[in-house]
């Protein structure tokens, strides 16, 4: 399965994220691509050597009411395997009052209101980790690493009747587990 990458590309926003929710063509195919639980991008058993590439098709990404997760364009769409989440927050520093993070797909977000930390299980792990909304559905997954950075960070204290390590960025508190 083939997705046509020049029709993509003229369909792409100023941002560089297409109109994905609004087209809802027939579905055309599974493909052998699996996003691994740790970022990694494996296509037919070999791991993404091309970062734009991936990138690209990172943009194109949405989670469907069925749980399944698609690669979208305006005429096609194929299902592909995600393990966990489909990103990982691989960097992580703080702007002023805010926590500003990058995916392994170089998407930069803010931590706050749009952009929120959950904590939940894993996926297939009985232990509690956080992840933060990137946008609509897809959520991406804390690197240990930056993890243990924000940890650092944040506040013991008790926060809508939970006690916790709490993280503030732009006037909101996030739980990043509790004690």
């Amino acid at each position: 399965m083939a997705i046509d990458l020049a029709l993509l590309q003229q369909h792409a926003t100023a941002d560089g994220l297409p109109p994905v929710e609004e087209w809802h063509p027939d579905f055309c195919a599974d493909m052998d691509l699996v996003i691994r639980a740790d970022g990694t991008w494996v296509h037919e058993g070999g791991e993404f050597r091309r970062p734009a590439l991936m990138k690209l098709f990172s943009r194109i990404l949405r989670l469907d009411d069925d749980g399944c997760y698609y690669l979208v364009t305006p005429v096609e769409k194929v299902r592909i395997q995600v393990e966990d989440a489909p990103f990982v927050i691989l960097a992580a520093e703080v702007r002023d009052d805010s926590v500003v993070m990058v995916t392994n797909c170089e998407e930069v977000i803010t931590l706050g209101r749009e952009h929120p930390i959950r904590v939940r299980a894993a996926h297939g792990n009985a232990s509690e980790i956080p992840y933060v909304l990137v946008r609509k559905n897809l959520w991406a997954r804390l690197h240990r690493n930056v993890f243990y950075q924000l940890v650092e960070l944040a506040e013991q204290r008790t926060e809508q009747n939970v006690e916790g390590m709490w993280l503030q960025s732009q006037g909101e508190w996030f739980c990043l587990g509790t004690i």
